[in-house]
This record gives C-alpha cells, sequence and structure tokens, in this order.
C-alpha cells in the first residue's frame, strides 16, 4: 500500500469523525 493511499484513508477518516462529532 502506498504511503499516499494511507494517508488519504487517514484524512476520509478523521474529516468523517469530525462530522460525526460536529453534529
Amino acid at each position: 500500500m502506498s504511503h499516499s493511499v494511507l494517508s488519504i484513508l487517514n484524512f476520509t477518516y478523521i474529516l468523517s469523525l469530525v462530522f460525526w462529532v460536529g453534529g
């Protein structure tokens, strides 16, 4: 797995978490 893919997955996970917490 390339580093860029891992970065995108990490970013998507954090972004969804922020949206979930922020309502």
